[in-house]
């Protein structure tokens, strides 16, 4: 097999990443021939095809896709030995986190201190929203790991490695005078209470569901909401009762004026750290899951 030519690699690498050659030569600045030539070139060198026709588009086939995880790999490599190397490594590393939908702000906080503690000063962006959106960015090297309350699900267009940051059961938390009222009898008193929900697809959902079920109690849905904040306000404001993970309950409720319920311990909520590499490079997300590591989410 010939020497590896990295600039066929890159101009594959391109096409793979922007979806067509047309978004690719805008990226790379050259005409569709020349990015179309060097991929023949690339094909014929590692003698295996790397992209077939999918209706008016290209897709990968199997040694593409291969071919492109490696790809990928070695030109983020690439980009952190440029990093590195830029101002004898005094400037700040970037890190750009996505924090999916699942994870409470304290719970965020906790998992990113290790990366700021770096003896290189780190620059953080972090972006929040939905984990299919996330893991779309992730998956363009657009953000260097996403914190999740799930691993991505089977079939996923974006093949990430969830990296364990820990688990944890789940508290129930409500205004102080409802908190009063229902400890007593709990779980049974929960039976008909209004509770405030994340969504019906959220981890957290799923898994306080399944607890109520087995518990035999069945309360009244009186909100559903995305929003951490926004479930915390209307709880604050006796709106019903909030399901939190347990390793961040006492936060929220000294900052809110909300007060133990009970505790859900078999309702688990896990913690991940998903990125596309096999084993991060990164200095901040090897950090980040080290620290989980000897410290996991409990």
């Amino acid at each position: 097999m010939a020497t590896l030519n990295y600039n066929h690699l890159l101009y594959f690498w391109m096409v793979a990443r922007e979806g067509s050659i047309a978004a690719a030569t805008v990226k790379l600045g050259v005409s569709q021939p020349a990015v179309s030539s060097q991929i023949q070139r690339l094909e014929r060198s590692l003698e295996v095809k790397l992209f077939e026709k999918s209706g008016r588009g290209l897709a990968l086939t199997p040694a593409g896709t291969t071919v492109y995880a490696y790809a990928d790999e070695i030109f983020a490599l690439g980009r952190e030995m440029l990093e590195t190397l830029e101002h004898g490594g005094r400037r700040p590393l970037r890190l750009a986190v996505g924090v999916a939908e699942g994870v409470p702000p304290t719970l965020t906080h906790q998992l990113l201190a290790p990366a700021l503690r770096l003896p290189r000063p780190v620059r953080l962006a972090v972006h929040h929203g939905p984990l299919a959106r996330l893991s779309a960015e992730l998956g363009a090297r657009e953000l260097d790991v996403v914190l999740s309350a799930e691993r991505l699900p089977a079939g996923s267009a974006v093949r990430a490695r969830p990296h364990p940051l820990g688990q944890c059961g789940v508290t129930l938390l409500a205004a102080r005078a409802l908190a009063g009222e229902l400890s007593a009898r709990f779980p049974a008193s929960l039976e008909g209470i209004p509770f405030v929900m994340p969504p019906m697809d959220a981890p957290l959902r799923r898994s306080v569901d399944a607890w109520l079920q087995a518990a035999g109690v069945a309360p009244t849905v009186v909100a559903e909401l995305d929003d951490w904040t926004s479930r915390l306000l209307l709880a604050q404001s006796a709106a019903g009762v909030i399901a939190a993970p347990s390793v961040v309950a006492a936060e929220l409720g000294a900052r809110h004026g909300l007060e133990t319920v009970g505790e859900a311990p078999d309702a688990l909520q896990h913690f991940f750290a998903l990125t596309v590499e096999r084993r991060p490079r990164h200095p901040g997300v090897v950090a980040i899951i080290e620290a989980a590591r000897a410290n996991p989410v409990r």
